[in-house]
């Protein structure tokens, strides 16, 4: 069925309920227009990344034990018997 034979049988409020409800999905999902919210997203996810990037690529000697995958803790892990 079209869509102008399903709105012939809607009294009038309904009517007007969907042409709103119309209106507002193509405003709100089928315009294209900029997105200053989609911008902002993307500006603060490459900050996030290149904040967790960046410093992975430097040597960093207070992020780690200098023993550390060297030595065995024999504290920490005791020989099995």
């Amino acid at each position: 069925m079209s869509d102008a034979g399903c709105r012939k049988h809607l009294t009038s409020n309904q009517l007007i309920r969907v042409n709103m409800i119309s209106k507002l999905w193509h405003r709100l999902f089928l315009e294209e227009r900029p997105s200053i919210g989609l911008s902002f997203f993307r500006i603060a996810a490459a900050i996030t990344t290149g904040f967790h990037v960046i410093p992975s690529f430097f040597h960093l000697e207070d992020n780690y034990c200098q023993t550390a995958f060297k030595t065995f803790n024999l504290q920490f892990f005791p020989p099995v018997v």
